[in-house]
């Protein structure tokens, strides 16, 4: 019991010591980040000249905002990514559970092309923003297949029926939206007159 003790005592004081040695050099640049000298080791007073510095240089903020902007479209991308990662492995799970076959004949390339799609979109929208009447458009001609794309895969996998019933629709209305949007886009006229109109 007392072993016991000791053993929990010590792993106590080095988890302890291996925080201290991690996070004491983050903890001393913060403090000495309000120092009014320019010495890392000498505190000369509190002073935040150095953040006025920092707030007042451009070329510096746009380092910043492109950062913070990668990393919230990495952060988005990521997120749908594993969303979709995530649906097919559950997926994969009921497959086997189930006795199934229909995992790599329709829960894969349903979650796979579904997760491309938004994600490309997604990426365009991010790095090619004077195309985003593109994007979108072209977005919606896709997501219209894709719904055809899907009542194949149901027909092939589990039998229902062997003509194509319910995704003409979206279909459809998906390829007339998106053609409407590719119009606005080359169009530039047509463009002016509906931001001035709409605010688009």
């Amino acid at each position: 019991m007392t072993g016991r003790r000791q053993n929990s005592i010590g792993d106590r004081v080095l988890m302890a010591l291996v925080f201290l040695f991690l996070y004491a050099p983050i903890i001393i640049l913060i403090v000495f980040s309000f120092n009014a000298g320019t010495s890392s080791s000498v505190w000369k007073g509190f002073s935040l000249k150095w953040y006025e510095s920092l707030l007042s240089n451009r070329l510096i903020m746009n380092s910043v905002y492109t950062t913070l902007m990668v990393s919230l479209l990495s952060t988005i991308v990521a997120a749908i990514a594993g969303t979709f990662a995530a649906i097919g492995l559950y997926l994969l799970y009921i497959n086997f559970a189930t006795g199934g076959h229909w995992f790599l004949t329709f829960a894969l390339p349903v979650t796979g092309t579904i997760g491309v799609l938004v994600t490309t979109v997604v990426t365009l929208l991010r790095y090619v923003p004077s195309g985003t009447l593109y994007t979108l458009g072209g977005g919606l001609i896709l997501a219209g297949g894709y719904a055809v794309l899907v009542e194949f895969l149901l027909n092939i996998t589990f039998h229902l029926h062997d003509t194509f019933l319910w995704s003409f629709y979206p279909l459809a209305v998906c390829v007339v939206l998106g053609v409407m949007l590719l119009v606005v886009a080359v169009c530039k006229p047509l463009r002016r007159s509906l931001h001035k109109k709409f605010f688009i």
